[in-house]
């Protein structure tokens, strides 16, 4: 059997990426208009004016703790890993617009609402930590077009995964006892019934 191709509509191992739950988090609390705060990897169209926001991942995610577990009530495998997600945001408007040097610090203070919080552990996620400050990127244009600033955070997520784990009950195995002849058993059921 083929492994099934991941489109837009592959089910993921959390309720939502933590990068988009940041973009949601940032785009609520500046009222920014839907289409102003995505995700880098959307491929959406620079607007011409005002602000708009991109959060990207920023470096390898770190596996925080690991763990694999069979659930007898379900019949299922649950596989669970803990990571730290570190993200960059970026906060621009097109020269002559300054609202991203106005309103700059509004994004911290919208990772820090209660908002924030309440989403993010809603949606089985958690801010670490604000790494860094406010640093003006808007020189790596090279030509003044943008007013851009640049921080960066790291979001915990608990990854879960489920499937069938169906070889539990079907195993076989030879069970030698004592001076008994050896006698075939399904490790699926009580051997001592």
């Amino acid at each position: 059997m083929n492994p099934a191709i991941a489109r837009n509509s592959t089910t993921t191992t959390i309720a939502i990426e933590p990068l988009k739950a940041i973009a949601q988090v940032i785009s609520n609390q500046m009222g920014l208009p839907e289409g102003r705060c995505w995700a880098d990897y959307e491929r959406n169209k620079i607007p011409p004016e005002g602000l708009f926001c991109v959060v990207s991942y920023l470096a390898p995610s770190e596996t925080i703790s690991a763990v694999d577990y069979f659930d007898a009530e379900t019949n299922q495998e649950v596989q669970q890993l803990c990571m730290l997600h570190h993200l960059q945001i970026d906060l621009a408007s097109i020269i002559p617009d300054n609202s991203a040097r106005l309103r700059k610090e509004e994004v911290l203070m919208a990772l820090r609402s209660f908002y924030s919080m309440n989403y993010l552990a809603k949606n089985g996620l958690g801010l670490s930590w604000i790494q860094s400050n406010l640093t003006d990127t808007s020189k790596v244009e090279g030509a003044n077009y943008l007013n851009r600033y640049t921080t960066t955070c790291s979001v915990n997520a608990l990854h879960t995964k489920s499937q069938a784990a169906s070889y539990f009950d079907t195993f076989s195995a030879v069970l030698t006892v004592a001076e008994n002849p050896a006698k075939d058993i399904n490790l699926g059921s009580n051997p001592y019934v």
